[in-house]
């Protein structure tokens, strides 16, 4: 009896760094900002020092789509990438410094990050945890779902000057589906500031002209039917 109590109480004097997910709810419309919240708890009775999670390049999101298994996943590091020179293919990357912090005996760190801002997402259903080499957190399924609560995150990002070229090609192509005159010339990084000005006042007036159908037909029956149809085109 001695014994299985001293292996008790080694086990939680041990304890463990647990990696801990969580979501405001479960279902999101595709476009908005989907954030999860991320808990790492110091379940030990000692003072951890960790490099910082939400800056680590060791730390992964997976989102696995449960129609088809694919693994959609980032780090929650970002690795920053400048161009040089596109036209010779020169790119010039930078890592995220590792910074650490110190997990005091049964306290925790949260912080957020944000699935949408991070991915490239489709409607579906999506099992989403974090991974650190071998450890996993916990499991929460989530749904994605292409409906007229799309429309207004989708054209806000589609508009956004500020906005990287690839998430407003995507929000595009979406919005696209439902109204197919919906196409975007947009300005790349290399574009001269006279250029990118002239493409931003074609896209206003793409975007004034999409607002302008969706505000008569937003309510029109076809509308489900064309959403319906986006998730297999």
């Amino acid at each position: 009896m001695a014994i299985m109590a001293l292996i008790a109480c080694a086990k939680k004097t041990e304890g463990e760094i647990l990696m801990i997910i969580k979501f405001s709810k479960m279902s999101f419309f595709l476009g908005e900002s989907i954030p999860a919240e991320v808990s790492y708890k110091n379940d030990t009775g000692e003072k951890i020092v960790i490099e910082d999670p939400a800056k680590s390049l060791d730390v992964i999101m997976h989102l696995l789509d449960l129609s088809n298994d694919e693994d959609l996943n980032y780090t929650l590091g970002k690795i920053e990438v400048t161009v040089m020179d596109k036209t010779a293919d020169q790119y010039a990357k930078s890592l995220p410094p590792k910074d650490t912090l110190t997990l005091e005996p049964n306290s925790a760190i949260t912080f957020t990050t944000d699935l949408n801002e991070r991915l490239y997402l489709r409607p579906g259903v999506f099992t989403c945890y974090l991974q650190e080499g071998e450890k996993e957190s916990n499991r929460i399924s989530i749904s994605v779902k292409y409906k007229r609560e799309s429309v207004v995150p989708l054209i806000q990002i589609a508009r956004d000057s500020n906005m990287v070229y690839g998430r407003r090609e995507w929000a595009s192509d979406w919005l696209r589906k439902l109204y197919p005159r919906f196409e975007l010339d947009l300005p790349y990084d290399e574009d001269s500031p006279d250029v990118r000005k002239k493409k931003e006042e074609q896209i206003s007036v793409k975007v004034a002209e999409f607002l302008s159908w969706w505000q008569e037909n937003s309510n029109n029956p076809k509308i489900d039917t064309l959403l319906l149809q986006a998730e297999t085109l």
